[in-house]
């Protein structure tokens, strides 16, 4: 590579995208990849260049206590560890004494509007609405600026294909599946451990990209990402290893091979069926070859389960439960973290409007504008204006808005609109670099603070959660420094 191209799999972008994580949550980390690998790109976004969002298969496994830790760039142990008027004539509201014209949505006005009722079909006629709004002039209200993209997209240069690289000897080879990475109190870690799901992934995402992205990843650049894949996921299968090993040395010599098959067992029943079904096997012979492919095998997705299933159960055990939470302790939290429960301003609003690319000339997209806003004011819905005329994005469907917060428009002039008009009052026409609109705001809300009345309860469960973690980091920090650990990567400091 020449250092210039976009590496999909590149381990540097790896690096500085995900790293950072030491919470003590590895385990899901644990869990998911090495006991569930086709789910695993939904839940190690740190790892996932090509991250796509897929859905969440339901597991039927016990809860799991490491489902917040993800693992850090590097092992966290010791050795022992963005010319026109913007507003234009918008319709005298002021009907004849004795009107009732309304422009509410769907009222037909009681009496007929007076002459002058209703948009200009020429913009010289100077707005008399609203005057504290908008400016009495035909002159723009704010600079135009060029229509932007909402996103950017970015395609994989095209490079030729790199020569194929020589194979690395087989006793310099870090991901040999027998390789001992790390050894906890005796006990090793092998690199097949880790290499069946990270192999799985990789061939996953290179079959999903063009050719042309496939051609810009080096083997390299592939064996660089398994490497960092290893030291970002060696210290959770460490934390699972010690926390295993501390409850297991409590189990009489005696009982301990009648407990692994217990043990066992429960692979067999809460998770083989669900592996089997995203591997699309029907058996666990079948099971076993596919994993072996990869460079696991259906022994080491039981050991690995079975793992993991103790240390939640043993962590569980040392964590204290329903500790009371105060009220002075939920203000206190609720005043700390304030910025947390903070409202913006968003309103619900609906739209008419034309572009001008649809029309030959500037006046005839203003006499189309202000033919559907009248139509509105003399009580036609308009939304049904809007399915029927509009030329806006949601023109389907009525020309209505959900929730929009302030500031998220890019038209700064409607965004000024939705949130300064009254509610069900039609704004004068505003234009924007595709067109004419014309807007009504629905409902609104108004920024502030979520009342502590109504975040306590939440606030309470955060405040134990807070709690849990905290022993159940302690717990694994107190078993880990009682351990002997040891990884491959030790000999590079």
């Amino acid at each position: 590579m020449d250092g210039k191209s976009s590496n999909v799999i590149s381990a540097a972008y790896v690096t500085s995208k995900n790293i950072g994580l030491r919470t003590f949550f590895a385990g899901l980390l644990l869990s998911s990849v090495l006991l569930n690998p086709s789910e695993a790109w939904a839940q190690l976004g740190w790892l996932n260049p090509w991250k796509q969002d897929t859905a969440a298969t339901a597991q039927q496994t016990p809860p799991d206590p490491f489902s917040q830790r993800r693992a850090a760039a590097e092992p966290q142990y010791r050795t022992a560890a963005r010319t026109a008027p913007a507003v234009g004539g918008y319709p005298n509201s002021s009907p004849a004494s004795g009107g009732g014209a309304s422009a509410v949505i769907g009222d037909m006005p009681s009496n007929q509007p007076p002459p002058n009722y209703g948009y200009p079909q020429t913009q010289s006629i100077t707005p008399t609405y609203p005057t504290t709004n908008y400016p009495s002039t035909n002159q723009p209200n704010y600079q135009s600026v060029p229509a932007q993209s909402n996103f950017n997209q970015q395609v994989a240069p095209r490079v030729a294909n790199l020569p194929q690289q020589p194979a690395a000897k087989p006793e310099d080879d870090l991901f040999m599946p027998a390789r001992i990475v790390a050894i906890v109190n005796g006990d090793p870690i092998l690199a097949g451990d880790v290499l069946g799901p990270v192999n799985q992934m990789i061939d996953e995402r290179m079959a999903s990209l063009t050719p042309e992205q496939r051609a810009s990843v080096s083997p390299e650049e592939i064996e660089q990402f398994k490497e960092q894949a290893l030291k970002q996921m060696l210290p959770g299968l460490i934390d699972v290893k010690v926390v295993y090993l501390d409850f297991m040395r409590a189990i009489p010599a005696d009982r301990l091979e009648e407990m692994q098959e217990m043990l066992g067992k429960n692979y067999d029943e809460y998770q083989l069926e669900t592996d089997m079904k995203n591997a699309e096997v029907n058996s666990p012979a079948e099971l076993d070859i596919k994993l072996r492919e990869m460079g696991g095998s259906l022994e080491k997705k039981r050991r690995q389960f079975v793992e993991k299933l103790v240390a939640q159960q043993q962590i569980q055990r040392k964590v204290k439960k329903d500790e009371e939470v105060t009220h002075q302790q939920m203000l206190d939290y609720y005043e700390e973290h304030s910025q947390d429960y903070e409202k913006l301003a968003k309103v619900k609003w609906e739209q008419v409007m034309v572009k001008f690319s649809s029309y030959p000339n500037r006046q005839a997209t203003w006499e189309a504008m202000a033919s559907m806003g009248n139509q509105v004011l003399r009580g036609a819905p308009l939304n049904a204006v809007a399915k029927r005329e509009s030329q806006g994005i949601k023109a389907s469907s009525g020309g209505q808005y959900d929730w929009t917060r302030k500031g998220s428009l890019k038209n700064e002039t409607i965004d000024k609109a939705i949130f300064s008009l009254p509610i069900g009052e039609l704004s004068p026409i505003i234009e924007s670099p595709e067109g004419f609109h014309i807007v009504r705001v629905l409902e609104r809300e108004d920024a502030g603070m979520v009342p502590f009345t109504e975040a306590q309860v939440e606030i309470k469960e955060k405040i134990k959660n807070e709690r849990r973690q905290g022993q159940m980091e302690a717990y694994i920090l107190e078993v880990k420094g009682k351990a002997q650990v040891w990884t491959i990567f030790d000999e590079a400091k």
